[in-house]
């Protein structure tokens, strides 16, 4: 019979001490599941929308301030290799159409760079989306936009008010029946 020799009497101690500490590791900091951490970064209700200035799909210059005062702007920060922000889409575009592009600024603010311009076009046309696609800038490590806006996850949605503040902020999925609601008490004035 053969029989497993050990040659150092300290061996088994320090296999399960490993054990032990491999099992006691704590997981990331946070995951995209964890909106209580997410919505700890994101900018609150009533504090001044930072201003940017990016390029469209297009290439062109646009300038936030040049959007501000005159209707409501529904900011949303996005990837496109993130699903729910995909299935967001539509519902937003939906409430885009139902209050009026005369009526408020949709824009939606990509984080993957113009690397995947082409694909963002097509995924747009081929959607029938209708926002100002804008591409974000990473200086350093850091984001232009999303970091100014606190986005620790997509999708983020941002409704800022004709007084440059912001009026409505959340991370994940939003009910367009709530958008509107706080787009409609804008436009109103209440």
């Amino acid at each position: 019979m053969n029989s497993i020799r050990i040659r150092c009497p300290h061996a088994v101690s320090l296999v399960v001490l490993f054990i032990v500490l491999v099992m006691t590791i704590p997981g990331p900091v946070f995951s995209a599941g964890d909106e209580n951490i997410l919505e700890s970064r994101i900018l609150r209700v009533g504090e001044k929308a930072p201003d940017f200035s990016v390029t469209t799909l297009e290439g062109e210059q646009f300038d936030l301030k040049d959007h501000l005062g005159k209707k409501p702007v529904l900011l949303f920060f996005w990837s496109f290799f993130c699903g729910p922000c995909r299935e967001e889409m539509p519902s937003l575009q939906e409430v885009y159409t139902q209050i009026g592009q005369d009526r408020m600024e949709f824009l939606g603010v990509n984080l993957d760079g113009r690397g995947l311009s082409k694909a963002i076009a097509k995924f747009i046309e081929t959607s029938k989306l209708q926002f100002v696609p804008l591409f974000d800038e990473l200086i350093g490590i850091n984001y232009k936009v999303a970091d100014p806006y606190g986005v620790a996850g997509t999708p983020t949605v941002y409704i800022i008010d004709k007084d440059a503040k912001i009026a409505f902020a959340a991370v994940g999925r939003v009910e367009p029946e709530e958008l509107k609601k706080v787009l409609e008490e804008i436009l109103s004035g209440s």
